[in-house]
């Protein structure tokens, strides 16, 4: 009996502290942006975003499925060297006043109890009548569990 107890004991110990990393949880992230080419202003880039982790492959911004899922099913940490648990590409839209475009932006994130950071980056060629350039952002990533 006092085996039984103890088991019991135990596993509701383990259920309380064990964190079963990102899958199943959904984030509000901020995108603060560190670094960009010469580019026309798109709006778009500077908003934040919902990210639901539905399983280990995949994974919904906005409502939208990301691409090139891989989600680790444990918390991690940036600052201890862990590598990141979730990463993916989504393809976005944005609008300027020259065009519209849709840039795929690739995240590295690290989500572990209550928040999610790490960085997101994309590239692109943005061709107007006038000129063509290629395009790059990159950002860092925080964000709260919802």
């Amino acid at each position: 009996m006092k085996l039984v107890i103890c088991l019991i004991a135990l596993a509701g110990c383990a259920a309380d502290g064990a964190t079963a990393g990102p899958v199943g949880s959904a984030y509000q992230i901020t995108r603060l942006q560190v670094s960009a080419s010469p580019c026309p202003r798109f709006a778009e880039a500077d908003i934040d975003h919902k990210i639901a982790i539905q399983s280990e492959a995949e994974v919904i911004v906005d409502g939208e499925p990301a691409l090139s899922v891989e989600v680790l099913g444990v918390d991690a940490t940036q600052d201890t060297g862990d590598d990141p648990n979730i990463i993916f590409t989504v393809r976005e839209s944005w609008s300027s006043e020259e065009g519209l475009v849709a840039p795929p932006v690739a995240y590295r994130l690290w989500a572990h109890d209550e928040t999610i950071a790490g960085m997101a980056a994309t590239s692109f060629p943005f061709d107007t009548p006038t000129s063509g350039t290629d395009c790059s952002y990159g950002w860092l990533v925080s964000g709260v569990r919802l």
